[in-house]
């Protein structure tokens, strides 16, 4: 199967990238894994707590490239957080994505199960693509979002997924950590649960299995 270079570095950092940081039995082993696992060639600007709001309020954390110009169109990917966590809990992650260059957002929703604040900070970025106003403008590809989310997030990025109507093609997420579980490599070890991928009509197709998924988390 041919998969696209924005998806393989997806996947490809999702398995390789912990959510806090490399620990000693973290690194990579493949060819892939350690080119991606590998910080990219973008220098990445953080901005957070910034542009309101999603439909519930909140404002929103973006990551991305410094130098929006470095490629023609850049992916985007919107964060779902875990229960009662914002994207500082993830940056190490995040950072990472936008050093590929990704566009990340995040909104500031501690409770992003029903995907509608994952889905909006996605909407949100398209917006900011046809603004002449943003220093998005016309910089970001909105053929290529994906929607990556961590526990409670990660049901809510696949129910984003869903309600996207086909915007959204890609989705990928973390298990949760069992709280026993001290192990750095076993607790801090991000592990790729599933990838959903396809045209818009594709995913359309997908929506029963994904709503099967949606109902195990």
């Amino acid at each position: 199967m041919n998969i696209s270079p924005w998806l393989q570095i997806l996947v490809a950092t999702v398995w390789c990238v912990p959510l806090a940081g490399c620990g000693p039995d973290d690194h990579a082993t493949g060819v892939i894994e350690k080119k991606y696992g590998a910080a990219g060639p973008w220098a990445v600007t953080k901005v957070l707590d910034t542009k309101c709001c999603d439909s519930r309020g909140n404002s929103y954390d973006i990551y991305y490239p410094t130098n929006l110009a470095g490629i023609s169109h850049h992916p985007i990917i919107t964060w779902g957080n875990g229960t009662g966590g914002r994207s500082d809990g993830a940056a190490f992650f995040l950072t990472h994505l936008a050093s590929w260059g990704f566009v990340v957002i995040a909104t500031r929703d501690r409770f992003t199960a029903d995907g509608t604040t994952i889905l909006d900070a996605a909407r949100f970025m398209v917006s900011a693509n046809g603004d002449p106003q943003s220093a998005f403008h016309n910089k970001l590809d909105t053929n290529r979002i994906g929607a990556v989310g961590h526990p409670q997030g990660a049901g809510g990025a696949i129910r984003a997924m869903i309600k996207s109507n086909g915007a959204i093609t890609t989705t990928a997420f973390y298990d949760a950590v069992p709280s026993g579980v001290k192990n750095s490599k076993e607790r801090y070890m991000a592990r790729l649960t599933m990838t959903f991928r396809g045209s818009r009509a594709a995913t359309r197709r997908s929506r029963s299995r994904a709503s099967l998924a949606c109902t195990a988390i």
